[in-house]
């Protein structure tokens, strides 16, 4: 039986794809929910700061430091800029992307 179905690039193809839905409804169901908490008042960091515009240029572990002081719901992580990262988006992490020298290269954001 080596018809369409069982051949091993179209199975290959057909699980990447479940996995990119899965993915992707993952990202709606945790943006749902910080939706619905905030609404409902569940969560406390909805009031709090979500962007630090102001720290492009500054030391990534700098920024980092003054991310988690500024909003406590929140572990920033200082990654090189173009380094692989996972995607999901996630209301308690801000990425820190830096430069070879360690300078934030865009505005830190929960996500």
């Amino acid at each position: 039986m080596d018809g369409v179905f069982t051949s091993g690039k179209v199975k290959t193809a057909v699980a990447v794809r479940l996995v990119t839905v899965t993915v992707r409804l993952d990202t709606i169901a945790v943006r749902l929910e910080t939706v619905v908490e905030c609404v409902f008042g569940f969560k406390r960091s909805c009031n709090e700061k979500k962007s630090w515009p102001e720290l492009v240029g500054t030391n990534g572990e700098s920024a980092k430091a003054t991310i988690e002081r500024e909003n406590r719901n929140v572990k920033a992580v200082v990654l090189l800029d173009g380094s692989p990262a996972t995607m999901d988006f996630r209301s308690n992490r801000v990425q820190v992307w830096v430069d070879g020298n360690g300078l934030v290269v865009r505005a830190p954001t929960i996500g």
